[in-house]
Formats: C-alpha cells, structure tokens, sequence
C-alpha cells in the first residue's frame, strides 16, 4: 500500500489508509455480493472476499473481526445470520489488509538478516 498515509487506528497503533484505488476495488467487490442492492452482505460472503486476499479466516478470527467492529456476536451464533453494511466492510478489509502487509514487512526485514550472514 504504497502512497497511502498511515493513521490512528482503534487499537491505537498506526494502520495504513487505503488508497482511492483500493477503497474502488472494495466497494466493487462488496457490490458483487450485495445482489439484491441492500447495502448489506452476509459474514459468508465476507470470507469469500477474504480468501481472495489470499487469506483463510477461520470462525473465531471472523467472530473477533466483527467484534472489532463493534457487530455483537455471542460465542454459539451462527456467523451465517448476521449481515454487515459497506462500512463494517471496509473496516474489516482495512484491518486485513493492514495485517496482511505488516507480515510481508516482516518477512521482507527477515530475508534481509537471512541474506547477511
């Protein structure tokens, strides 16, 4: 996420703004599952989005990301009742994506000790 400036996040560490071009591609891809036009998506259709950023969420990680959000989720609910809207979408994608490129900083910085012995 080159270009993109960092901010505040709720946890109070610094996270990555999107760009306009990825906050784009979001939207597009939140539309694609949004069939109906309600503005809202399944947690089902949330996982699918995930694994195409190449990650594999399991219940309890997508169970804490609703959390993060501020979606209410009890420990025995069925994660494929609750719908979430454009925002909570975005939110989570953003914190996905923050993680996902603070691990490639880690392997990056990983590859550069490994190539200095």
């Amino acid at each position: 996420m080159e270009g993109a400036e960092k901010k505040k996040g709720k946890s109070g560490l610094y996270e990555q703004e999107l760009t306009v071009e990825q906050k784009t591609q979001i939207k597009q891809a939140f539309d694609i599952f949004d069939t109906e036009g309600a503005g809202t998506i399944e947690v089902k259709d949330l996982k699918v989005a995930l694994r195409g950023l190449g990650i594999e969420p399991t219940k309890e990680e997508i169970k804490k990301l609703l959390t993060e959000i501020g979606q209410s989720v009890s420990r025995d609910q069925d994660l494929g009742k609750i719908k979430i809207d454009f925002s909570q979408f975005i939110e989570i994608m953003t914190i996905k994506m923050n993680q996902k490129d603070s691990e490639k900083d880690i392997e990056r910085a990983f590859d550069l000790f490994a190539d200095s012995d």
